[in-house]
């Protein structure tokens, strides 16, 4: 029960603090990533089927790396593909039920 209770707060606030683009982006990677991309990679994919520059994606990305919501490589560990975390796939699944896209 206290565990539900601390996966709705964690939801709630979630879907209130992220931003669109983020929500999209995770979406994405729900729906679609089947993991064995990179972070740039992945963001280049993106910014064309988001339509957004590539380095909005690129940043969101970082963003939500830094969140704990992706798990993905970083200026000192390169080439780790991109995979939703435990948090992140809660989330997105989440999302993607509300048709969010």
């Amino acid at each position: 029960m206290l565990q539900e209770y601390w996966k709705n707060a964690f939801l709630r606030l979630a879907l209130m603090k992220l931003t669109k683009r983020q929500k999209k982006i995770l979406v994405e990677l729900y729906l679609n990533c089947n993991g064995d991309v990179t972070l740039t990679s992945l963001a280049r994919e993106l910014s064309e089927k988001l339509r957004l520059p590539e380095s909005t994606v690129k940043w969101n990305l970082r963003l939500l790396r830094d969140a704990g919501l992706i798990q993905a490589g970083s200026f000192r560990e390169k080439n780790v593909p991109v995979r939703l975390s435990r948090a992140g796939l809660v989330l997105a699944e989440k999302l993607a039920r509300l048709k969010f896209c």
